[in-house]
């Protein structure tokens, strides 16, 4: 059965990359919602090519659609498999960097972040029909808001996730064989300081600066990574004053901070609320909050990686578990407590970079692993992974 469905992937190999080059080519980036709305047209298109059901949500007209297809079998297991088809790029930006192969490598906006991904999931559910494999029902997913946090697609996909036994994301694969079973949540938080403004020249014992009271700030939450468990703090961005020869009475800044659990959360949410003005004559307003949940590494999260382990053991391949910092739709999932799996798509790098690129015979490796892991939980539900 491995060597199958190894074989089903390098044969169709040319038609994939066809594929991939017509949608690395289209401008998708997530404030284009026509170009974004094109983009899933194609998809829309290759799900009726496979017989499956086409279902078009556009709740919001300043994001692309999000398409949804289905198909029905005749085995136990349901899976949700998840793409997004925008991207961080302007339009304009694929035409100017085409899709090209070379050295064993595509490049192009968008080719691994994540519209391979996207393709590969479309692709293993041919194979799944095409081979004569069971499942009892298959939905892929495909989102346009991944790039800004998810904010039409989150509750829409929450709904999809309720029946499903596995949820399958296909972000990119990393090197060494990576797959992503752990992510952080992500939080901004605003601080914004008031002080009083006066002459730097001439009165300046009489301004109480908001910069200084800042920088104390930026200084204290760096001071706490490595110190706080599973947080990570980092000052984006800073801005404040008005002229050199002003004590600044106003400044704010926006920080980034990372959490690994639901208690690192909490921590975070305790230690911005608690914030003091250190310097006298100087108040401080804090806001924001977690935009994105943690996706931590359950038991459940562990058995499905270990199922997906020994598929990829009899095609060859070795998997690796990772944990990872950056967020993804996987953050939402893995709030309904359905078992996810991230960086099931092909391998490569770059992302959101000039330099961004996929490895093009992890197409065929990673598209093997992921048609073996469907055959599996297809035919026997959660009883593929239970036990594992």
């Amino acid at each position: 059965m491995a060597a199958e469905t190894k074989d089903y992937f390098r044969t169709h190999l040319p038609t994939y990359l066809q594929r991939l080059e017509t949608i690395v080519n289209m401008d998708s980036g997530t404030a284009d919602p026509d170009d974004v709305a094109a983009v899933s047209a194609h998809f829309s298109g290759w799900m009726e090519q496979l017989s499956g059901t086409v279902e078009v949500l556009r709740p919001n007209s300043a994001y692309g659609p999000f398409l949804i297809g289905r198909w029905q079998g005749h085995g136990q297991g349901r899976v949700l498999l998840v793409g997004h088809l925008d991207t961080v790029y302007s339009r304009g930006e694929a035409a100017r960097r085409p899709f090209t192969v070379s050295g064993g490598r595509a490049t192009g906006c968008g080719v691994i972040d994540m519209k391979s991904g996207c393709l590969l999931a479309l692709t293993a559910i041919q194979a799944m029909r095409d081979l004569g494999r069971e499942f009892g029902e298959l939905v892929l997913a495909l989102t346009p808001d991944e790039e800004v946090g998810s904010p039409v697609s989150q509750p829409l996909l929450a709904q999809l996730a309720l029946d499903q036994d596995a949820i399958l994301v296909l972000e990119p694969g990393r090197s060494g064989g990576g797959v992503v079973v752990g992510r952080k949540g992500v939080a901004d938080y605003t601080i914004r300081a008031f002080g009083h403004a006066s002459h730097a020249g001439v009165a300046p014992q009489e301004g109480h600066s908001a910069v200084l009271e800042l920088c104390h700030q930026a200084l204290a939450l760096s001071a706490l990574n490595g110190q706080e468990d599973g947080l990570q703090f980092n000052v984006g961005v800073f801005s404040g004053g008005s002229r050199p020869n002003v004590v600044p009475g106003e400044a704010q800044m926006v920080v980034d901070v990372r959490a690994a659990s639901d208690a690192a959360v909490k921590r975070a949410g305790q230690l911005f609320s608690s914030l003091r003005a250190k310097t006298p004559g100087v108040r401080l307003e804090v806001e924001g909050g977690f935009a994105m949940p943690p996706m931590e590494t359950t038991d459940q999260i562990r058995a499905l990686f270990a199922l997906a382990q020994r598929q990829a053991l009899a095609i060859g391949e070795q998997l690796t578990a990772v944990s990872t910092g950056g967020g993804s739709d996987a953050n939402h999932l893995a709030v309904s407590g359905k078992p996810v799996l991230d960086g099931l798509g092909p391998v490569g790098g770059g992302a959101h970079s000039p330099e961004e690129f996929m490895e093009v015979d992890s197409v065929v490796t990673r598209g093997a692993i992921l048609t073996a892991l469907l055959s599996q939980i297809g035919a026997h539900g959660r009883a593929a992974f239970a036990t594992a």
